[in-house]
C-alpha cells in the first residue's frame, strides 16, 4: 500500500513570517517557525506509522513529539534526522529523504542557522 504525504503543501508551509516591532509578533513568527518542524514531523510520522518503517520511526519518537519546543528539543529533532539520513539511508525512499530535508530546513529556521 502506497502512502502519499503532499511534500508541496509542507514545503511552502508559511514559516517565513516577518517579527515586526512588537515581542508578541516575535513570538508568533518563532511558532509559526517551530510549527512547520511540528508539520513535517507529523507528515514522517504518519508516513512511517502506516508503512510500519520501524527504523526511522525509532529515530523520530526518540525525540518527538515536542511538548514545549526549546532551542535544545529543536536542535535535538535537527541531530535525530540527519542521524537517520547518515546511518540508515538504505531504508529511506526519495520521498522519505524530501520529508527529512524539509524538516531540518525547518528547524534551521527555527534556530537561525
Amino acid at each position: 500500500m502506497s502512502h502519499s504525504i503532499d511534500i508541496a503543501k509542507i514545503a511552502n508551509h508559511d514559516s517565513r513570517s516577518g517579527a515586526g516591532a512588537c515581542p508578541e509578533a516575535a513570538r508568533d513568527a518563532q511558532f509559526d517557525k517551530f510549527s512547520a518542524v511540528e508539520v513535517s514531523c507529523a507528515a514522517l510520522f504518519e508516513r512511517w506509522c502506516t508503512e510500519r518503517n520501524v527504523i526511522p520511526l525509532a529515530y523520530l519518537m526518540h525525540v518527538w513529539p515536542i511538548a514545549r519546543p526549546t532551542d535544545l528539543e529543536i536542535r535535538q529533532v535537527g541531530d535525530s534526522m540527519a542521524e537517520l539520513l547518515r546511518g540508515h539511508a538504505n531504508v529511506l525512499d526519495v520521498e522519505d529523504k524530501m520529508l527529512i530535508n524539509i524538516t531540518l530546513l525547518s528547524v534551521q529556521a527555527v534556530l537561525d542557522i
